[in-house]
């Protein structure tokens, strides 16, 4: 992260407008809530939820440590699920 613009290589992939994450092209892909720790899809489909020191998706498929969301999800003051958002929805 560098301000609101998301890096991967030194190449802006993406951006964050307020809790909203868009990809380079500017679509919209989803969205975060704070307060109740949850990622959505940009239909509003919750996606996936912070759970104690976890990252899991609503799916059941995916679980991940947050100290490993915070390696993949560099610098910036965001929040850890804004940073488990990008992880989310912007993958590999």
């Amino acid at each position: 992260m560098v301000g609101n613009d998301i890096l991967r290589g030194g190449k802006k992939i993406g951006w964050l407008r307020g809790n909203d994450i868009y990809d380079w092209n500017g679509k919209k892909l989803g969205y975060y809530h704070d307060s109740i720790g949850d990622v959505f899809s940009a239909s509003g489909r919750k996606i996936a939820y912070l759970r104690g020191n976890y990252l899991e998706t609503s799916d059941g498929y995916t679980k991940v440590r947050l100290d490993e969301v915070h390696r993949e999800v560099s610098g910036g003051g965001i929040s850890e699920i804004a940073r488990a958002a990008i992880r989310i929805l912007l993958g590999d």
